[in-house]
């Protein structure tokens, strides 16, 4: 994720377009939209069922621990979200592998 912002931030600077955009009435930012997308991206619902047989017959981590994971250790997201220090989604021990 750090790398696809870092990455989206690069073509922005060569190709210019809108920072801001209106969505329903709200006022978004290019950033913001992009963590809504990403998170989008592997949004399902799951019975529980469904996500047990998942656990024991997939290698790959549900869509919601691959929101949370890159989510909750982005100093990016915390400061754009404004989430406060030891928030759920801005846990105070953050484990970074690489920096974007």
């Amino acid at each position: 994720v750090a790398l696809a912002l870092r990455a989206y931030k690069t073509w922005r600077v060569q190709n210019g377009g809108p920072s801001m955009f209106n969505v329903h009435g709200k006022l978004y930012s290019d950033e913001h939209l992009l963590w809504v997308a990403y998170a989008q991206t592997w949004c399902a619902k799951q019975t529980p069922k469904a996500m047990a047989q998942q656990g024991l017959t997939d290698p790959h981590n549900p869509g919601r621990l691959r929101v949370l994971g890159p989510v909750q250790t982005t100093e990016r997201f915390s400061d754009l979200f404004k989430c406060g220090e030891g928030a759920a989604m801005n846990p105070a021990h953050k484990c970074m592998l690489w920096e974007g």
